[in-house]
């Protein structure tokens, strides 16, 4: 639910996220529903977690990227995606611990605003919804995986300082999702 507070901001209300951010633009109103979807879907979803990660489909094969917060991935998402491989999450992904398995949440490509100059030079800005810090992708842009696709890796990534990427073997998998599990 989106609360109007006293103030005349907006509010997203959630059974299962709850966060005590008040915004005047809508767009970073929609991205608080959007994160509190993800959570009411990880609360239905038996033995799940939430990452912070990024994933793409490139060539039939899977890759997921991990990296802190403004580590790049959203940018290297949205220039891989208007390449046209296919965007699966630029930021959430769901994880079954029990399967195994991850799923896509179908959420569209998300940038900070300003959008990186390299970037910015590729894009028809008339295909996305900008708010004041923050811009989605239209459906237009970017092909992407369809809600609650599941999927296995074929590689893994993770983002380094300076817009390092750097290949991990998929057998430390499991033993790497700890550090990105959200809460």
């Amino acid at each position: 639910m989106i609360d109007i507070v006293d103030d005349g901001k907006l509010r997203v209300i959630s059974s299962s996220f709850s966060s005590a951010r008040r915004h005047s633009d809508l767009v970073n109103t929609l991205n608080d529903a959007f994160i509190a979807l993800a959570y009411c879907v990880r609360d239905l979803t038996p033995n799940s977690v939430l990452l912070h990660a990024a994933a793409l489909s490139s060539n039939n094969q899977i890759s997921i990227y991990f990296g802190r917060r403004k580590s790049g991935k959203s940018r290297y998402i949205a220039e891989k995606c208007i390449d046209r491989d296919i965007c699966i999450a630029d930021d959430l992904i769901l994880y079954c611990d029990k399967s195994h398995l991850f799923q896509s949440l179908g959420f569209p490509v998300r940038l900070r605003r300003p959008i990186h100059a390299s970037l910015l030079a590729k894009i028809d800005t008339s295909k996305i919804l900008a708010g004041h810090s923050i811009c989605y992708f239209t459906q237009s842009m970017c092909n992407m995986m369809p809600v609650g696709q599941v999927f296995r890796p074929d590689k893994l990534f993770q983002f380094q300082p300076q817009y390092k990427i750097h290949e991990l073997p998929l057998a430390i998998l499991d033993h790497h999702l700890g550090s990105y599990i959200i809460n």
